[in-house]
Parts: C-alpha cells; sequence; structure tokens
C-alpha cells in the first residue's frame, strides 16, 4: 500500500512539472510572437516616415518648380533681314539699275548696312537681368574663308583671314577689314511678356564675308555656316541661365548683271 501511494504521489509530482513546463513554454511563444508584431510595427512606422518625408520633399519641390515658373525669363532673337548690293562695273547706275528688280527693298529701306544688329525679347513671364552676351564667330570665320578660296579658286587665293594684336582682320583682295575677335552685348534688365527687345550686333566681320559669298554667287553654301550667341542672364531670384542661341542665313533674293552687279536681300533668325 505504501508503494501504491507513494506511485500516486510521483504522478502528483509529474502532472504538477508537466502543468508548469506547458504554462512555461506558452510564455515563451507569447513573447516572441509580440517580439515579432513589435518588429512588424516598428519597420511599418520607419517606412510610413520615409513616405512622407517623401511626400513632403515631392511637394517642396513642386512648390520651388512653379515659383520658379513664376519667375522665369526666356529669351529669343527676332528675325532680321539685310539688304545688299554690289558693282561688277565701277558704274554708277549699274547697281541701281539691278537694284530696282529687287522686290524687298523698300523706299526706306538700308542697303549695305554698317552696322546689322538682330532684335532679343524676352517672351518670359519674369523680368531677365545681368544680360550678358558673347558672339565669337572667329572660328567659323576662318571655315567660312577657306571655303570661299576654295570654290572660287582664285590663283593665288583671294580672301584671307588674319589676326594681329588681338584684332581679326579679313582681306578680300581690295581692302582690309578688322573686328574684335569676340563680340560682347549687355543690358541691365529686360521686362517680360516681349515688353521691349534690345539689339545684339552681328560682328562686321562675318557680313563682309557673307557679302563676298553673295558676291561670288556662293551663298547657297551659308547653311553650313551657323552663329551662335552665349546668352547669360538671370532671374529676379538671382537664379542663372546659360543658353546658346544659333543663328543662320536664309537668302530671300539673289539677282546677278552679266556685268557682275547683284543685289541680295538675306535674312538672319534663330534656328
Amino acid at each position: 500500500m505504501c508503494v501504491t501511494v507513494r506511485k500516486e504521489r510521483e504522478m502528483i509530482v509529474f502532472r504538477v512539472i508537466w502543468i508548469a513546463l506547458k504554462a512555461a513554454n506558452r510564455g515563451i511563444k507569447t513573447v516572441i510572437c509580440w517580439k515579432q508584431w513589435k518588429t512588424l510595427l516598428d519597420t511599418l512606422v520607419a517606412i510610413s516616415t520615409v513616405a512622407t518625408l517623401f511626400v513632403v520633399l515631392w511637394t517642396l519641390r513642386e512648390m520651388q518648380i512653379q515659383r520658379d515658373r513664376a519667375y522665369s525669363p526666356l529669351l529669343v532673337v527676332e528675325d532680321t533681314e539685310v539688304n545688299i548690293e554690289w558693282d561688277g562695273t565701277n558704274l554708277e547706275d549699274c547697281v541701281s539699275t539691278t537694284a530696282k528688280k529687287n522686290p524687298f527693298i523698300k523706299d526706306d529701306d538700308i542697303v549695305n548696312p554698317i552696322i546689322v544688329s538682330v532684335n532679343a525679347r524676352n517672351i518670359g513671364v519674369g523680368v531677365a537681368k545681368n544680360i550678358h552676351v558673347a558672339i565669337n564667330a572667329e572660328s567659323i570665320l576662318y571655315d567660312m574663308v577657306d571655303l570661299l578660296n576654295h570654290v572660287t579658286q582664285y590663283n593665288p587665293p583671294c580672301y584671307e583671314l588674319f589676326s594681329d594684336g588681338g584684332v581679326l582682320y579679313f582681306n578680300n583682295g581690295k581692302a582690309v577689314v578688322g573686328s574684335n575677335r569676340i563680340n560682347y552685348t549687355d543690358k541691365l534688365y529686360l521686362l517680360p511678356n516681349a515688353e521691349e527687345s534690345f539689339s545684339i550686333a552681328i560682328p562686321p566681320l562675318l557680313l563682309n564675308v557673307v557679302r563676298e559669298y553673295y558676291i561670288e554667287g556662293k551663298h547657297d553654301l551659308l547653311s553650313n555656316y551657323l552663329i551662335v550667341l552665349n546668352v547669360f542672364y538671370q532671374d529676379i531670384q538671382g537664379k542663372d541661365y546659360n543658353s546658346e542661341i544659333r543663328l543662320y542665313f536664309e537668302t530671300l533674293y539673289a539677282a546677278f548683271d552679266p556685268t557682275g552687279s547683284g543685289v541680295a536681300t538675306f535674312r538672319i533668325r534663330s534656328k
């Protein structure tokens, strides 16, 4: 009987230990489950924070873009027409006779202008200030003179371009003309919505070479060359803008007399 009682006590102790172990196991699982949920919750909070930050930054960026657009200037160049005529016989009435055939020349138009300028306007919605325009035509001038000598095939070559003391010179065989290597034009400010314009002078040497192309009847080759205007300006907030405006020559009319005289009208326009 004592043995039976002892076994019953052992069974009771075993059950108590088993129940205790089972409860402890449940507690461990509960702790593990809570830690997993806490990790997931922390991850979701971090993702939400990053997403909120991204939305705020995107909103600020869009606001900055809209603000920049509200103050953004935009410079463009208007077309300019140039009338030229030349006398191949040195007779005073030769050019005037030919000029009457040019439908683009009106009574008040200037022929063979010494200075040719293109007008720039600000078509943006903001004021442009501290405008600086530079035209470096030296590189294309050398190419233009080389091509002109090649297609005319004078022996020796008639046309020459050279520099001396920082000045660029062009010799057409009759006269030598010089001008600055780089032409600069500056303006303090330009009102928006095309309310006003300012003039940008085309390098005179370039116009002299273009004239020789027309005299030689090779003006169709002028389409190979572009005048590049390097433009710098700021908006009212002080933001810098750098751009290139490319101009090209478009022949509107050209007529030649057997005597070598002729007239032409060409347009300088932006691409």
